[in-house]
């Protein structure tokens, strides 16, 4: 699963690691959330720091990964970008704009949240230039990608 894409990346096995059944992204160390038990993305993250200095979680998904999140809100050495969407009773009712992190993570948080309805032309038009500047000024040497299913919608 993603522990073992994870260690195959960190031994210099392969470059790139896929793991279709990942992104269980709202579980949190103390509690299971939105079908998730356990957050493997987040384990993935913390075993890829044990080799890697900076690690960037990109997550696109129609709900914001808040586990994951949660997991580095006050880490310097991960770096989250979350787009999904964000508005009065969508789940899971968190990663509004405001949320930067806090202690040494502040600024390592990036939520982009869209209305319900957003179209591939505005998705296309905000996401690649926040992209574009959060690896330039961030310069991850690791990068994990969550694409949840639903973000096809």
């Amino acid at each position: 699963g993603t522990l073992h894409a994870c260690d195959r990346l960190a031994q210099g096995v392969c470059h790139v690691a896929l793991h279709w059944d990942g992104g269980r992204h709202h579980a949190t160390q103390s509690q299971a959330q939105g079908f998730c038990y356990v957050n493997d993305v987040a384990l993935g993250v913390l075993r890829l720091l044990d080799t890697f200095e900076r690690v960037l979680v990109i997550d696109i998904d129609a709900h914001h990964g808040d586990g994951t999140e949660t997991a580095f809100y006050d880490t310097d050495r991960v770096l989250t970008v979350s787009t999904h969407m964000y508005g009065p009773g969508l789940y899971p009712g968190t990663g509004s704009l405001e949320d930067v992190g806090e202690s040494e993570g502040t600024h390592y948080n990036i939520n982009i949240p869209f209305k319900d309805g957003v179209d591939d032309a505005t998705f296309l038009q905000v996401v690649p230039p926040v992209m574009q500047e959060a690896v330039h000024r961030f310069q991850p040497t690791a990068v994990v990608l969550v694409c949840g299913a639903d973000a096809l919608a």
